[in-house]
């Protein structure tokens, strides 16, 4: 509650919004005046700056078209009887597969220390130094992905029961989203990877040119023209 004199002269509650005239209103007038005459909720009227509204449009979007999403995935099941290798099963085995046969090969970082030595003390030693790093890290992103993929196999195989990380991985694939990009998810290739808001797909075509412009560098020990 706001109490304050202004309230009886045209005092301004929000803006654009006066207080009104109380000679002769009652609880239905203000009432109706409030319908009439508040403007239309904006940030600025909360104290808020104007981009307030963009992040949670934005949050609200990517709520309810991921709600869709589910409910969609959901659907496309109910009729197997309960069996993985039919509907969805069938996309998510797919997919599964189509990852573990694209899923590049790890680097050998031992043989690339000792080969990028000598680089190191060069001008340009800095730049192979982040070169290594970013081989280490493709490294452990290739592993979270590589062992999750093949546990999930192997649960829907029937080899290992399946757990809470490959409920949330197979639900990531077969919405094609990026495993981790769900909060609550348990399973996450996000945390080892680089930021990025793309879908699966696009997602996994980066991280395939990631490797290649690597493995390049880890072929040659040339870096690429800056």
């Amino acid at each position: 509650m706001v109490f304050n004199e202004g309230l009886l002269s045209g005092k301004e509650l929000a803006p654009k919004f006066l207080s009104p005239d109380p000679v002769g209103m009652d609880y239905l007038s203000y009432s109706n005046y409030i319908d009439r005459a508040l403007p239309a909720e904006s940030p600025s009227m909360f104290g808020l700056h104007t981009n307030a509204e963009i992040g949670y449009l934005s949050s609200n979007t990517e709520t309810l078209f991921g709600t869709i999403m589910k409910l969609q995935a959901g659907v496309g099941g109910g009729g197997g009887g309960g069996d993985k290798g039919e509907g969805v099963g069938d996309g998510l085995r797919g997919t599964l597969e189509d990852l573990l046969g694209k899923c590049p090969h790890q680097f050998e970082l031992l043989g690339l220390a000792e080969r990028a030595k000598p680089l190191v003390a060069e001008a340009h030693g800095p730049f192979v130094l982040v070169a290594q790093q970013e081989a280490g890290r493709m490294n452990e992103l290739l592993v979270v992905i590589m062992s999750t993929l093949s546990d999930l196999r192997k649960g829907l195989n029937g080899q290992l029961n399946m757990s809470q990380p490959m409920e949330d991985l197979a639900e990531a694939l077969t919405l094609m989203q990026v495993p981790g990009r769900d909060p609550f998810s348990t399973c996450s290739w996000e945390k080892s990877a680089w930021p990025s808001t793309k879908g699966l797909g696009g997602w996994f075509t980066d991280l395939m040119q990631r490797n290649r412009e690597l493995r390049k560098w880890c072929d040659s020990l040339v870096l690429p023209k800056r």
